[in-house]
């Protein structure tokens, strides 16, 4: 794995075992899908939708869409980030499943032979042949 995987699922692994920025992590996911999929409605019904100081908010969670505002200006930097939000949401959500499930697994693991350690303590003994 290359060692930007292995940094981010430490960071993960320190997150879920804390339990720091679980939340934000999933708030951030269900920011992003409702603004994509709330790009149905057209542009006018879409954008009636959300203030400048909502969408201003917004580049603290999307650094990158402070690059369309720059450019096009406020609402239809807005407008034109949110048109690539969907294909966006599907990277953003396979990048996070792929670091959550490793560490939910190795979490697991971690539980359940601590859990078979201490209820069979033979098993720790290089001796013995366990069923």
């Amino acid at each position: 794995m290359s060692s930007i995987f292995n940094d981010e699922l430490a960071q993960a692994r320190h997150k879920f075992l804390t339990n720091i920025g679980k939340i934000t992590q999933l708030g951030v996911i269900n920011n992003a899908a409702s603004i994509a999929f709330n790009t149905h409605k057209g542009r006018k019904a879409y954008l009636e939708g959300y203030t400048t100081d909502e969408i201003k908010g917004y580049t603290l969670l999307f650094p990158e869409l402070q690059a369309y505002i720059d450019k096009y200006r406020t609402r239809e930097g807005f407008w034109r980030w949110s048109q690539s939000l969907p294909l966006k949401m599907k990277r953003l959500v396979h990048q996070y499943s792929v670091v959550f499930l490793v560490t939910i697994f190795e979490a697991f693991i971690g539980d359940v032979l601590l859990i078979v350690f201490k209820n069979r303590p033979e098993c720790l003994s290089s001796e013995k042949i366990i069923t």
